[in-house]
């Protein structure tokens, strides 16, 4: 499970990258009269690169909170065997 934990976030930072990387070109295509249109298209694909984000940071907090969950009920059941 640490392997799918790693990739999640890899391609978290993969799109996080992609994000800035698209605000970059937004704000240089934005100094230029006229490219209105093009500034909305990359405006557009940004803001899905951030739907990216979003899905990947709910598939990592459920990884996370399985593992947790997991890793808690493992912790109690060694206790009880321990306490008898």
């Amino acid at each position: 499970m640490d392997e799918v934990i790693k990739n999640i976030c890899n391609a978290l930072k993969e799109e996080a990258e992609a994000v800035i990387s698209y605000t970059d070109k937004i704000s240089s295509t934005s100094a230029v009269e006229g490219m209105d249109a093009t500034v909305q298209a990359l405006a557009l694909i940004r803001l899905d690169e951030v739907e990216h984000i979003q899905n990947l940071t709910i598939e990592l907090t459920k990884m996370m909170s399985t593992g947790a969950l997991s890793a808690s009920s493992m912790g109690e059941g060694e206790g009880e065997e321990n306490e008898q």
